[in-house]
């Protein structure tokens, strides 16, 4: 099954539980403000072994939204939850994680206020909990200040890596960062893209590695848009 929320027009205003077999599952729910451009991420609650999704932030008709929506999959359909507020003000197209081994979740980077806004550097992890509230702690910052980054997660569930993005001079990026999902702690790799992109696709491997894909780039001041495959090994044992 599948939750599908938000996005243009007015389908932004709310999500629903989609079953291939049987269609939509139970009553839509209303997202308020409507958004589109969200985060979006799904885990397993250990309280109760049910699944939640959150949607982060997002651009809404008068600019980017300021709470992330838990939403709570039942067999009737969707449930939410009281909505948590954005620690760093509103956001959209930031990185968004549940990490396997520890119920919180990771945000990271993204766009502030405006249509593209001010890029952040910075990450937050929230310690979740639907019973008791939750609490956002900050993470080490990114080593530039971007949104629209392509992101994996290895397959081990140890790290995640994020590359390229927008920076703060409407420019894409080459940076590479990697966070560890234990806690956010960032680790410097002292790499980079070999040509800076925004809004690439990348893709974690079982072998480790990480395929990267597509994205825009200037060339001689026009977007163009990025050809080939780059295919990125980690350095392993790190830290």
């Amino acid at each position: 099954r599948l939750v599908i929320a938000g996005g243009l027009g007015q389908a932004g205003s709310s999500a629903e539980l989609w079953d291939p077999a049987i269609g939509t599952v139970g009553q839509p729910i209303t997202l308020s403000p409507p958004r589109y451009d969200a985060g979006c991420v799904s885990a397993r609650d250990p309280a109760n072994e049910r699944d939640l999704v959150f949607i982060v932030g997002g651009r809404s008709a008068s600019g980017p939204v300021n709470d992330v929506v838990i939403v709570a999959v039942e067999d009737t359909g969707l449930v939410t939850f009281a909505p948590l507020l954005l620690p760093a003000g509103p956001l959209h197209q930031a990185f968004v994680h549940v990490p396997d081994k520890s119920f919180a979740l990771l945000v990271a980077g993204g766009f502030g206020g405006g249509d593209t806004g001010s890029p952040s550097a910075k990450s937050w992890m929230n310690l979740f909990s639907a019973s008791s509230g939750s609490s956002w702690q900050p993470t080490a910052d990114l080593s530039t200040a971007r949104g629209c980054a392509a992101a994996a997660v290895l397959s081990d569930g140890s790290r995640a890596l994020l590359f390229g993005g927008m920076a703060a001079n409407g420019e894409p990026t080459a940076a590479i960062d990697q966070v560890m999902l234990d806690g956010g702690a960032k680790v410097d790799l002292n790499v980079a893209l070999p040509q800076p992109r925004a809004g690439a696709v990348a893709v974690a491997l079982l072998d480790g590695t990480i395929l990267l894909s597509g994205g825009l780039a200037l060339v001689s001041g026009a977007a163009k848009t990025v050809d080939g495959v780059l295919r990125f090994a980690p350095p392993p044992g790190v830290p």
